[in-house]
């Protein structure tokens, strides 16, 4: 299946939507290993992108930029309450069951939660701004509060979107802009300044990294309002209102605090020791999660299958996928 069709079959329905959400093993199987591509792409380039901020920046000012982008990325992972899971949770459970109606109806229902969650937390972060004693001593604090609000907005709403398009196996679609368009763009940029002799700081970095973002997302947020606004949809049940609830809360937590714990610490060293201890630390951390990102691709196809085919019946198909995944992610685990 073409990603294209995916995306047709997504939105528009088809005969047998449970068959149209469906993938072959073999196409599974590519799907995978492109995601995986993908992941080993942006894992690299994530690493360059902050190798390239601190080319154009002094240790104090990368420091900074460090603790920032720690900060909002903590608040991100939570402001989104979790919708970039529920999506992926709930599209291919309806669509699979043919119930497109219900499955446009959760997407706008989840657009507008996540909305109101960025926006909320965005607010919040700005709210902090306005707070001096806790930014004594860094004259930046109010700049840095303003541009920390923008990137977390950016970076919860980029996941979002994300795991929308991947909900519908529109796998390429879901990943390239966050994962590889955002972060080639922000290098190029930064390693033109660096040539030029251009130094940044921090605040100039953090709204560089944001504004980027955001347009890097544009085609996929006009992309997914408008097919959530022209697609028929109907009214969630109470029943369904009352399981989106409840799965809701239960994948905010599971989906949030591990990734948010894994910044912590940068914010942590900030705090005590300064911004450029807290640069350092910033650093080891991204540079070890090139183990862990390895094996995160073939999740990123997975997922809305293995919930499309559990809730259309078809045991035997997850039982296959699921093994084959465990298979290939011991082997990538050994290597």
């Amino acid at each position: 299946m073409s990603e294209n069709q995916a995306d047709r079959d997504a939105v528009a329905g088809s005969a047998s939507p449970a068959a149209g959400m469906r993938m072959p093993i073999v196409a599974l199987a590519k799907s995978g290993a492109v995601a995986g591509v993908i992941k080993l792409a942006s894992a690299g380039l994530s690493f360059l992108m902050f190798v390239a901020v601190a080319m154009v920046m002094d240790g104090r000012q990368f420091g900074l930029y460090s603790a920032t982008y720690a900060g909002a990325s903590l608040v991100s992972f939570f402001a989104s309450v979790g919708q970039q899971s529920t999506v992926l949770r709930f599209w291919p459970q309806y669509a699979g069951l043919g119930d497109l109606n219900s499955a446009h109806g959760m997407m706008a229902r989840a657009i507008l939660v996540a909305l109101a969650g960025l926006i909320g937390s965005s607010l919040l972060i700005l709210l902090v701004g306005f707070l001096p004693f806790i930014g004594k001593g860094t004259p930046e604090w109010f700049s840095l509060c303003l541009a920390a609000a923008v990137l977390s907005f950016s970076l919860g709403w980029s996941e979002f979107t994300s795991g929308a398009f991947r909900a519908k196996n529109a796998l390429i679609s879901g990943l390239l802009p966050r994962d590889i368009i955002w972060r080639a763009a922000t290098i190029g940029i930064l390693f033109v300044c660096h040539f030029m002799r251009v130094e940044m700081s921090a605040v100039e970095a953090t709204w560089l990294t944001a504004l980027l973002l955001i347009l890097s997302v544009v085609p996929q947020t006009v992309r997914l309002v408008r097919d959530t606004a022209r697609a028929e949809r109907g009214p969630l049940s109470e029943g369904q209102k009352q399981e989106f609830k409840t799965v809701t809360l239960g994948l905010w937590g599971v989906t949030s605090l591990p990734p948010a714990l894994g910044q912590v610490s940068t914010l942590l060293v900030a705090m005590i020791l300064g911004p450029e201890a807290a640069g350092a630390i910033f650093v080891a951390d991204r540079t070890t999660r090139f183990v862990a990102l390895a094996l995160n691709g073939i999740n990123q196809a997975l997922a809305p299958q293995i919930s499309s085919a559990f809730y259309s019946g078809d045991r035997a198909h997850v039982q296959r996928i699921t093994s084959l995944a465990a298979l290939g992610s011991f082997a990538i685990a050994l290597c």
